[in-house]
């Protein structure tokens, strides 16, 4: 995540400065199906991977403020770098986390998982594709149905280099395997207990952000469109929460559209609701109301 220094934590530059990588646009929007970052290229600067609908895996290289992504099908950055052709296998990859899981001393291993719910891991994936394919889960219904977000950071706090793996059930649980590289996922530990408010996370990011050296603070943006970031967060408690974006006010017309349907005039207080959107914010209005 692009990121400028902002009080004792980092703020996303999209968020805080308006730097646009790409205009609204219907290839990212419809196509753009799992995005992940690291650090693939060995620059010592992060890149971005996309996973796009007809199988094609890019990387753009060094992404910073000034990058500026492609908009269509026919335009070809000169820092792009095709690493899966369309129609290849990877048409059935539905999750993709980033990090230092065993290979060298880059971010660049991606843990992978498949619509059948395998879970793999590539180690040095760098411009010329993915290498040294380990499983580290067979195909099944568990990770298949409920591994609904995968992401990599080191949560655990130990000097190894050695991230871990988050993952987001769908019933809101919060799970950390740590040190992927050494444990595969056979140490699992609960970060977060099944609960109504986590179903509501739509993307999890963790980096280091502020405070310490780890990749331990975590960025979520909810469904209401709130953003937040849990600091020095580990393996088994989330740390201190800071709000980056608000949700939308009481009776705004983004929370009509998405869960009430009717004029905003009409809207009150007491149909708001976390049926449909929510956040943390949105969740404490809702119980201080009652």
């Amino acid at each position: 995540m692009i990121a400028i220094r902002r009080g004792p934590y980092l703020r996303s530059a999209a968020l805080a400065a308006g730097a646009q990588l790409a205009k609204p646009n219907k290839m990212w929007a419809d196509h753009a199906e799992v995005i992940t970052a690291g650090d693939y290229t060995g620059s010592n600067a992060f890149d971005l991977m996309v996973k796009w609908s007809d199988g094609e895996v890019t990387i753009y290289k060094d992404i910073d403020e000034r990058t500026k992504l492609p908009t269509a099908a026919d335009q070809h950055p000169a820092n792009e770098i095709k690493i899966a052709a369309a129609g290849s296998t990877w048409k059935y990859a539905k999750g993709l986390a980033t990090g230092k899981f065993g290979g060298n001393k880059w971010p660049d291993d991606v843990v992978v998982r498949w619509v059948d719910g395998e879970v793999t891991k590539y180690t040095n994936v760098d411009g010329t594709g993915f290498h040294a394919e380990q499983q580290l889960q067979a195909p099944n219904d568990l990770w298949k149905n409920h591994a609904t977000i995968i992401a990599g950071g080191d949560f655990d706090g130990t000097t190894n280099s050695d991230f871990d793996l988050l993952v987001r059930w769908s019933d809101g649980e919060l799970t950390v395997y740590e040190d992927l590289g050494a444990n595969s996922l056979k140490k699992e530990r609960k970060l977060k207990p099944a609960n109504q408010l986590w179903t509501h996370s739509r993307v999890l990011v963790p980096g280091e952000f502020g405070g310490n050296l780890w990749e331990d603070d975590l960025f979520v943006r909810w469904s209401d469109g709130e953003v937040t970031v849990y600091g020095n967060t580990q393996a088994d408690a989330l740390g201190r929460e800071y709000q980056l974006v608000p949700p939308p006010a009481r009776g705004s017309a983004l929370l009509r559209e998405q869960h009430s349907g009717r004029p905003a005039e009409k809207e009150t207080a007491a149909d708001e609701s976390c049926d449909s959107v929510c956040g943390p914010s949105l969740l404490r209005r809702i119980s201080a109301d009652k």
